[in-house]
């Protein structure tokens, strides 16, 4: 049919490697990470942004965060 499949709440590496040999295509859950609040995904994407190059507004965004 052409679609994507994803499969929610994957745990562990043999979950994924199951899945994956079964054709799923995407997947999510603790395996890949744990949930976060949205000020801890701006520090993560700051700092990201800081290592690959950086620029003012992320130097910024980690300097808030204390």
């Amino acid at each position: 049919l052409g679609l994507t499949v994803v499969s929610e709440g994957i745990e562990d590496a043999l979950q994924c490697e199951i899945l994956a040999s079964m054709g799923c295509e995407e997947g999510q859950g603790y395996f890949f990470g744990r949930p976060q609040s949205a000020r801890q995904i701006q520090v993560l994407s700051a700092a990201h942004s800081l290592l690959a190059g950086g620029d003012d507004a992320a130097v910024s965004a980690l300097a808030q965060a204390g």
